[in-house]
């Protein structure tokens, strides 16, 4: 009686957990979607782990451009106002912490270059807010803290930060994008259905906030399935590419000579390939844009790459 029991026990847990699967599975498919996949991609390849035991909850990556086969990373919430140094096997290259700043929430980070001197520029995303409540956010600027740094602390004179207020309600972002064609910094928030794409606001003087433009509301997902949280974005080098990265989907664009990041964004992207993460918040086209990144949260974390066919 008690074996029949047992093995009824084990029945109902297995059906349970069969049907748990398929709901998750079928949460999958409608949040996806049905967009359009492209194939200029290959499936992932494992380049390496992040080897910096305190590099537990990277939320933001970029490849420098300057100095190819060197990664930019940073923590997310509750870590210092620092960053790593590593390249694409994970191999620790330092730690360069940034003198005068405060880090209430980094989520993202991307790259340009000086239009004056031509030296590289590292943009780093304070941009954070879980409830809402923010009353502003920081974006940070950096100029090239490879050669800045001295003794792994980027001096305060190669800093400059942006402060602004969104012009409708408080959102929680985790998307910094910067624009090389015209050289503009982007925000994408992440919660809602239909993200939010602003710009940021240039030359604000310190001790004085901004208010980002509102530009665009991204169009509904095929099918009216729901789009879940945007995570991390990159423009490529080159300025023809973009890639967004959500929890659960890796969408792609490709955009046209003389379209403008607006144009481009409010059409229905692509899908790349992306093997799902846990936690996995930074996305990275490598420095010749050659294919892209993908970095999750976590101890010593993979770092998969989807280089082009």
């Amino acid at each position: 009686m008690q074996k029949r029991q047992t093995n009824t026990r084990r029945r109902a847990i297995s059906k349970a957990l069969t049907i748990k699967s398929l709901c998750i599975g079928l949460t999958i498919a409608l949040l996806i979607g049905c967009y359009q996949k492209t194939d200029l991609f290959n499936t992932r390849e494992i380049t390496g782990q992040v080897a910096f035991t305190e590099a537990t909850e990277i939320s933001g990556a970029v490849a420098s451009r300057a100095h190819p086969g060197l990664l930019w990373m940073h923590n997310d919430s509750g870590d210092t106002a620092r960053l790593f140094a590593l390249d694409a096997t994970g191999a620790h290259l330092g730690v360069f912490q940034l003198e005068g700043i405060s880090a209430f929430d980094w989520e993202d980070i991307t790259i340009g270059e000086d239009p004056t001197t031509g030296e590289e520029v590292i943009y780093i995303g304070d941009i954070g807010d879980n409830p809402g409540t923010r009353e502003s956010v920081t974006i940070h600027r950096v100029t090239d803290p490879w050669v800045t740094a001295i003794d792994g602390v980027i001096p305060a004179n190669v800093i400059s930060s942006t402060t602004f207020t969104y012009p409708d309600q408080p959102r929680d972002a985790e998307a910094l994008l910067l624009d090389p064609w015209s050289n503009t910094l982007y925000v994408l928030s992440k919660r809602e259905t239909r993200q939010v794409l602003y710009q940021v606001p240039e030359n604000i003087q310190p001790g004085i906030v901004g208010v980002a433009e509102k530009l665009l509301v991204l169009p509904t997902p095929p099918l009216g399935s729901v789009r879940d949280n945007i995570v991390a974005a990159d423009v490529s080098p080159n300025g023809y590419e973009v890639i967004v990265k959500t929890y659960l989907q890796m969408l792609y664009w490709k955009r046209e000579d003389g379209q403008s990041l607006i144009e481009l964004l409010a059409q229905e992207p692509m899908s790349a390939p992306y093997s799902v993460e846990k936690q996995g918040e930074a996305v990275a086209w490598d420095s010749e844009g050659l294919g892209y990144f993908s970095i999750p949260e976590g101890d010593s974390p993979t770092i998969s790459y989807y280089g082009k066919k």
